[in-house]
């Protein structure tokens, strides 16, 4: 649009020229030698217009002929360029799909084609010569990407993986806080440089990056609460008991009471200094927030010897009753009660328990109880109809590992054989979460099929 009206603007500007010349009419006269030439104005002044435009003309043609060189020049720079970026699309996809010999053969094209390029031809190169198992070339070649801003940050991830791989964590955990420098608010940096420092269980540097995580939105405010208890908990494994590892596994009680670790730990180091009431007050302060059965075995460790009217069994039974009015959701308060009454023989009172026990969940333990109960009362058809739902009863909550599904018998702050952090929870075997790893990096090819996102 502004183009056409440009040159009406250009058409009518030459006709009024034309038409003021037309309404002035005139004759130049030239004598020159023994020549004399006359000619009207618009005749002289549409041969000058004429000449200008050859003579632009010509030296355009010049120009352009001047300028060949130079045209030939970014041709052939622009064809190899092309075919440098083509090699180097072929190399990262052999590099994906793990063909080391077309790797290297893109590689070498590509930087031929490209000599000058500092971006990703650096980046197949180190991955080509990782496929070849060349690793000191590649650590070589990823550092040189460092110096590009393009490409730092895969040249940093690159020798993450390098570092990992080859198990040295130290030169890792160093790379990850060099690269939190330039990038501070990048979550797998935050997530490697954390994972790192929990296995070298530097403590202090662990919680300061998992504040900075917080703060950032990297980490959860339940993982945040969860990881702060368990390396509270870890520490105070680490002390062996004495007042450091109370004032720990305290410091984690305070900040949630429901860490069934830190008040099962908290409560153990109590009852082994004599000091039963503040035993009592975290066992029943969890149990009213959490009935785990692992706070059973403690609770019975302080039962208080019986007055001479009651029986050992009878105590027991009274002592656990103290527990179930906290929190009456907890069967195993009520199956252990079962099992005193039984080995008291004290049936009617036991069958009592297994009710309320059945009322929150008949598991294979329960079923159990009930057939030893009707043995007991002579009917052992009864026992072995129990006996065989105990067999298809569902599994009751055991200590899990979310990441493997494995089960162990108790809490672990780093769990067996891949010793990940804080990943065993109280759950129902094969039971599996989708987390945040530790280390954010697998240790494969940057450009793997198998790669990290």
């Amino acid at each position: 649009m502004l183009r056409a009206l440009f040159f009406a603007i250009k058409v009518g500007l030459f006709v009024a020229v034309a038409v003021w010349v037309a309404r002035r009419p005139g004759t130049i006269e030239i004598n020159w030698l023994d020549y004399k030439i006359t000619a009207e104005i618009g005749v002289v002044l549409l041969i000058m217009l004429v000449a200008l435009v050859f003579i632009l003309f010509l030296h355009r043609l010049v120009l352009a002929i001047a300028g060949l060189p130079a045209l030939f020049r970014r041709y052939l720079r622009e064809m190899r360029q092309k075919k440098g970026y083509s090699a180097l699309a072929r190399g990262l996809s052999a590099v994906a799909a793990g063909d080391r010999e077309s790797a290297g053969q893109n590689a070498a094209k590509a930087r031929r084609y490209m000599p000058q390029d500092q971006g990703l031809i650096f980046l197949l190169e180190a991955q080509a010569a990782r496929l070849r198992g060349h690793e000191d070339e590649a650590r070589t070649t990823f550092r040189k990407m460092l110096d590009n801003k393009d490409t730092a940050f895969l040249g940093l991830r690159g020798l993450l993986v390098h570092a990992l791989e080859s198990g040295n964590q130290a030169e890792a955990l160093e790379i990850a806080r060099r690269g939190l420098q330039s990038y501070p608010r990048q979550p797998w940096l935050l997530e490697m440089a954390y994972g790192l420092e929990i296995r070298k269980k530097d403590w202090q540097a662990a919680t300061r990056t998992l504040a900075k995580g917080a703060r950032l939105n990297v980490f959860t405010p339940s993982r945040v609460r969860s990881d702060k208890g368990a390396m509270l908990v870890a520490q105070a494994m680490e002390q062996d008991g004495g007042k450091n590892a109370v004032a720990l596994l305290k410091k984690a009680y305070k900040g949630d009471p429901a860490f069934i670790p830190a008040a099962e730990l908290l409560a153990d180091l109590y009852i082994k200094a004599g000091n039963h009431q503040a035993a009592r007050r975290v066992i029943c302060r969890t149990w009213a927030i959490d009935p785990h059965p692992d706070l059973v075995p403690l609770w019975m460790r302080m039962v208080p010897a019986p007055r001479k009217k009651d029986s050992p069994a009878k105590q027991a039974l009274l002592w656990l009753d103290k527990l179930i009015d906290v929190n009456s959701f907890g069967d195993r308060a009520m199956l252990e009660a079962a099992q005193i009454a039984m080995d008291a023989s004290m049936p009617n009172e036991a069958r009592q328990y297994l009710a309320a026990a059945e009322k929150i969940m008949a598991g294979s333990r329960y079923y159990m109880l009930m057939a030893m109960l009707e043995e007991q009362n002579g009917d052992p058809e009864q026992a072995a109809h129990y006996r065989s739902l105990a067999a298809d009863a569902p599994a009751g909550k055991v200590w899990t590992c979310r990441e493997s599904g494995k089960i162990y018998e108790r809490w672990m702050p780093f769990v067996p054989p891949h010793q990940s952090f804080n990943t065993m929870i109280w759950g129902y075997p094969h039971e599996r979460t989708t987390l945040p790893v530790a280390l954010a990096i697998p240790q494969t090819d940057l450009l793997s099929a198998n790669s990290y996102q």
